[in-house]
């Protein structure tokens, strides 16, 4: 039987949750909207399309202003 990573990782134990990357999780939404043409996948996609633009503006701000995105 093959163990869940997050079961034996001790940073769950301690109430760390992993982020893991965003384009994964969106490749998932294309391939369920290109292949069913689900809306609620489509919608997923729209929310990931204003992320990455929020995500290129912050990327060409100082650092400094970059930062108050973050709190």
């Amino acid at each position: 039987m093959r163990r869940n990573r997050r079961s034996r990782s001790p940073e769950y134990a301690h109430g760390i949750t992993e982020a893991g990357c965003l384009a994964h999780a969106r490749r998932k939404f294309h391939e369920l909207w290109a292949n069913h043409k689900s809306t609620l996948a489509e919608q997923a996609l729209a929310l990931f399309a204003r992320l990455y633009g929020v995500e290129r503006e912050v990327a060409e701000l100082p650092a400094t202003s970059a930062c108050a995105f973050a709190s």
